[in-house]
This record gives C-alpha cells, structure tokens and sequence, in this order.
C-alpha cells in the first residue's frame, strides 16, 4: 500500500496499492497503481474489504480492466474473493494463497501443450487450495487432454487428492455432468469417504460446506445429506466442534423439506441418551430447526418432565412453540 486515506466511522476508505509482482496476466502491470477500498463501518454491497488496510500491508488481488484503470474482483478459480492480505487476522490461509500463486505463475509460464499434464501433476499437490484450483482449472480448459483428465477422475477419483479437490472435483463434475454424476455410486463412494476419514479442522468444515450447499443447490439427494451428516457425527475420528455442527447440519435441512422420520429420531434419541451434554444441547437446537408434528410434539412434551438440563428444556419449549405457530400460507 503507497497511501491508505483516513480511517471512518462508515463509508469506504480508499488506497492506492502498487503493483510489485505479476503472477498472471498483463506482465506490464508490474510497479503500477490501481485503488481498492475498505469499510469497517458496518455492511457494505460493495466490493470494499472488510479488513483496515495499512501502509505497507502486502497481498495477492484478482484485477480485471476497466477502461483503462483496474479493479478488483471475484476469480471463481480462487479460495478468496478479490483479494487476500497478508496482515489480516482472520486470514490463516494467507501463505496457502501465496504458494497457489506461485503454481499459477508457473502455469501460465509453460507451453499451453504442457499445461495439462502440469495441472495433472498439481491434482495431489500438499497445498489444498492449490489442488482445488488445478481441478476447476481443468474444468475451463477446453481441450481434449483436460476433458480426459476429468473422465477419468469421474470414474475413479484420485484419492490422494486434498480433501479439497475432491470437493473441487464433486462441484465441476456435477456441473458438466448432471444426472449421470447425480447419484453416481462413484459420488456415494467419494462423498462416504469424507464423512468416514479422520479430517482436520479445515477440511472437516470444508466437508460440511459442500455437503450442506450441495443439499441447498439440488445437488444432491436431502435423505443422503441428512445420512452423511449423521455419519460424520458419529464418527469419533472427526474434530469435536465439527461433529456438533453436523448435528446442527441434520436439523436445518430437515427444517428445509419434509424430513425421514428415522432423521427425527436420530436427532430426539441424541437429546434423550447421548452421555455428552454439549452434543445433546446441540441435538435439541437442530429439533428447533425442524416442524415437529404432533406426535413428534407430544413425544418431546413428555421428555420434558424428567429432563435436568435448563438450556435443553428452554430450546425444546421454543422448537414445540414455533410448530404450533399457524404457517403462512
């Protein structure tokens, strides 16, 4: 950053950044200016950061023209949206960006017959981000050899890919391919996968993520979602703060669609039975998510007799409350 203008209650704040390193794109650019902007004053529909900028703050940004000036902007390719610094807080994956940038550069550097097998190559490379680019890189390249790659990875996903380009992977596939990778016994296979293994943090919440958009996007069958979120609950290899969300994850899209009963009972036996507090505090939320009905009601009316715990009966009377609210039509 070359100037930041002066720090507001709201509204955007300007910065002239200068350019110091072309990874990709217009190699005339190198020790150019262009503005962005920030606004840590509240909501904002604009394309501003939401991270105070700082005299000599470095970073990476996607930029396209705009008449003769250049703006940032969103690269569905890449992990971060416009831009990604190194001196934000909530930004870990920072030095991940930086070494995608290095394979892009590297890309971008090859002969075009060679970028496919590059890419290839990159599919299992340690750095997630990178793997997830390669994939979605493979899916706009329009030859033959990238439509290769990717035909064979629909009928046997390569895995000793990062989680997060067989996430990259289930998302391209399912666009190019539709019904026929819908329910695929392939896709099971890879989705049972995730919700079986013994992720980190980071990909555990990826994993959840996708699943749970997938769901939203008529991506993928909600009875499988609720399945798979289950799954991934119950399996101890799985982060701890991450098997809670899950549960929540089987409430809310129970609470999106008309639900299995077996998901209901699934949740309802958590709260009744599971030795651990937090994961039947979290079972009780996912029901407040869910339109009981009035079996399920008075099922859950007659458990609050005898339940100790304030908080599990203070979400249960709210989940009964909001079932008896008459729906809008």
């Amino acid at each position: 950053m070359l100037t930041v203008g002066k720090s507001m209650p709201v509204g955007n704040v300007s910065a002239t950044v200068e350019i110091t390193h072309v990874y990709t794109g217009d190699m005339g650019l190198k020790g150019t200016t262009f503005t962005d902007y920030y606004n840590i004053g509240g909501f904002t529909s604009s394309n501003a950061a939401i991270v105070e900028f700082k005299v000599d703050d470095v970073g990476l940004w996607s930029l396209k023209p705009i008449g003769s000036d250049f703006v940032p902007c969103y690269d569905s390719l890449m992990p971060f949206r416009s831009r990604t610094l190194k001196s934000d807080p909530d930004d870990i994956r920072y030095d991940h960006h930086l070494t995608l940038a290095g394979e892009i550069e590297k890309i971008d550097k090859a002969k075009p017959e060679d970028r496919t097998s590059l890419l290839r190559e990159l599919l299992t490379h340690r750095t997630p981000e990178v793997s997830a680019w390669s994939v979605r890189k493979l899916a706009v390249t329009d030859t033959d050899p990238a439509r290769r790659v990717l035909n064979e990875l629909a009928d046997k996903p390569d895995i000793d890919q990062p989680i997060a380009g067989q996430i990259a992977l289930d998302q391209v596939l399912y666009k190019s391919k539709k019904k026929n990778w819908y329910e695929s016994k392939v896709r099971k296979a890879l989705l049972r996968s995730w919700v079986d293994g013994k992720p980190n943090d980071f990909d555990a919440h990826s994993i959840l993520q996708r699943i749970s958009s997938a769901s939203q996007g008529g991506e993928l069958p909600e009875k499988y979602f609720a399945e798979l979120a289950q799954a991934a609950a119950e399996n101890n290899n799985w982060p701890r703060a991450a098997r809670l969300d899950a549960i929540s994850c089987v409430g809310r899209i129970a609470g999106r669609s008309p639900y299995e009963e077996s998901t209901h009972m699934w949740l309802f036996t958590y709260v009744q039975k599971n030795e651990d507090i937090a994961f039947r505090r979290a079972a009780a939320f996912a029901m407040y998510y869910m339109t009981l009905n009035p079996v399920h009601i008075k099922a859950v009316e007659a458990h609050l007799t005898t339940e100790p715990n304030k908080e599990i009966v203070q979400t249960l009377r709210a989940a009964i409350k909001e079932a008896k609210q008459p729906k809008k039509p």
